[in-house]
């Protein structure tokens, strides 16, 4: 689970895949989106198990009581936040019949709020690691 921490903790991972992501929405390319899910979930699958069960821990839902395991919990950031974040818009996005529209350069994602929770998280990130301020590609960081 430390090592998926780790892995999330990068900004420039988020920033890397949200500009992966709109340039295949901007190129209206589906099957680049739908393989871009499919890599991400190859690469990315057991890292993102093991987050998802470190918030469930940090919520106080999960089964584990370890206090590693509470202590990395408590260690989430809104980068590790971004990071899924980002990769649930790639999935989300892929599937068939999601529906994206491109307003003022940027994407929003038609029916959910993941990708202003991801503008949100990464502004955050940003801010906290030092990084310049950037506009948003994916979602409203303020709706």
């Amino acid at each position: 689970m430390a090592d998926a921490v780790d892995q999330f903790a990068d900004p420039t991972a988020a920033i890397d895949l949200e500009e992966r992501i709109v340039d295949l929405v901007r190129a209206k390319d589906r099957a680049g989106l739908q393989r871009l899910a499919e890599q991400i979930d190859d690469k990315d699958a057991s890292a993102l198990t093991a987050i998802g069960n470190l918030f469930d821990a940090a919520q106080g839902t999960g089964s584990e009581t370890d206090p590693d395991v509470a202590r990395l919990a408590l260690s989430l950031g809104p980068c590790h936040y971004a990071n899924v974040l980002v990769r649930e818009v790639a999935f989300v996005i892929a599937e068939d019949g999601t529906q994206t529209v491109e307003r003022g350069g940027v994407v929003d994602v038609a029916g959910t709020d993941v990708d202003d929770l991801y503008a949100a998280m990464m502004r955050d990130c940003r801010r906290l690691k030092g990084l310049p301020e950037h506009e948003a590609r994916i979602g409203r960081p303020d709706r």
